[in-house]
């Protein structure tokens, strides 16, 4: 036999084994339109150039999509019976733990979904091996988010991938289902994003890392709560909305990577009092600003009736001395605290500028953990500075 036969030999069983060993280390994952730790051929000059990774149109989806199983419904379309499904879903299977609640009403649903510059999109999962006509054991939701990215200019728009719970293993085809229907329902939107909030995705790249801070924060009254300082946060509501706007306008100057929702779902949380903005100014304009928002879970041995949570969503910070943007923030969550006490519970990532609050919330940490963002269908050259990211939504 000559050598080159045997050459050839070596590497058929080589690529055979690797191809082999990537299906079954990553079966789910191996099969997303996503940039994996193994496409060495992403890190070539040819290749490494931001782009969707799939044509939609053209595209049927990989073995995991399943639409006679999974159906994709606009949220305009929904009818009060699956609402009320997919509330009932998320309260019951969102979260997995006995001691922490996940409360979700119609009203706080109406919320999330309002006021979008696109539609939003829920799948539900249908149970085969159940008969009976409510056979619903899953659902998922994404909701559009504004895109700036230096690496990628020409990305304007994404999904975001949220809200999972299914009472099934069947988690991978209603993710895959659904973001790939939602990708085919609108063409222009050819990324998603999705937030795993505790572990990896093993074998993909993330978009960025981060870790999420649990606090506890005393209740009003305690002196540890009563910041000595003369700066007087006010609250961005109906009367001063342009300045909110005209601070939105200037965030690709402050950051590499920027992914909100728009300014009309942002007006429907804060009229609804699910979200709530702080800042404070001087002569020139605004200096900080901070997105609190309900997350909507009760952590139930904290204090004798259980601790509401808030999650510092995102802020900003114009000026240098993190001492300051620290004390704006613990006064902020005061104010919102003298209007309903039971928020005692604080979450927190380290993207962006929330890392400035590092020292301060270290103070009072209950728990730490680490978690990813990771962009579907979109290849982006280079992993994202988390401390360079500004993430709403």
């Amino acid at each position: 036999m000559l050598l080159e036969q045997y050459i050839f030999i070596f590497f058929f069983f080589l690529f055979a084994a690797v191809f082999i060993y990537i299906h079954v280390a990553y079966p789910f994952w191996s099969h997303m339109p996503v940039s994996h730790t193994y496409d060495w051929h992403h890190r070539l000059p040819y290749f490494n150039k931001p782009r969707p990774l799939e044509s939609t149109p053209y595209h049927r989806g990989n073995k995991f999509c399943d639409p006679t199983r999974v159906s994709t419904t606009s949220f305009y379309d929904l009818t009060p019976e699956m609402i009320d499904k997919f509330t009932d879903l998320l309260n019951c299977h969102y979260l997995p733990s006995d001691s922490i609640l996940f409360a979700i009403e119609k009203k706080s649903f109406a919320t999330l979904f309002s006021g979008h510059f696109d539609t939003p999109h829920i799948s539900f999962f249908k149970d085969k091996d159940v008969v009976e006509k409510d056979n619903i054991c899953g659902c998922v939701a994404s909701y559009p988010l504004h895109i700036y990215s230096k690496q990628a200019p020409d990305l304007k728009a994404a999904n975001c991938i949220g809200y999972l719970a299914c009472s099934s293993a069947e988690t991978r085809k209603l993710i895959a289902t659904h973001e790939h229907a939602c990708r085919r329902k609108n063409p222009e939107m050819k990324a998603s994003i999705l937030k795993k909030h505790v572990g990896n995705c093993a074998g993909v790249r993330p978009l960025a890392e981060f870790d999420t801070r649990l606090l506890y924060i005393n209740p009003v009254g305690n002196s540890e709560n009563k910041p000595k300082t003369k700066m007087s946060p006010f609250q961005i509501y109906r009367e001063n909305w342009s300045m909110l706007i005209d601070t939105l306008a200037t965030l690709p100057s402050k950051f590499d990577f920027c992914a909100y929702i728009d300014i009309g779902a942002i007006k429907a949380r804060v009229d609804a009092s699910q979200m709530w903005i702080y800042g404070f100014r001087d002569p020139l304009g605004i200096v900080a600003l901070y997105f609190i928002e309900d997350a909507l879970m009760l952590y139930e041995n904290v204090n004798d009736y259980g601790g509401k949570t808030m999650v510092l969503s995102a802020s900003f910070y114009k000026g240098k001395d993190k001492a300051i943007f620290a004390r704006g923030f613990t006064e902020s969550v005061r104010l919102i605290q003298k209007q309903n006490k039971d928020y005692v519970m604080m979450l927190v990532d380290d993207m962006g500028h929330n890392g400035y609050l590092t020292d301060v919330l270290d103070a009072k940490l209950v728990k730490k953990t680490s978690g990813a963002y990771y962009m579907i269908n979109y290849l982006l050259p280079e992993k994202v500075d988390k401390d360079r990211m500004f993430m709403l939504g």
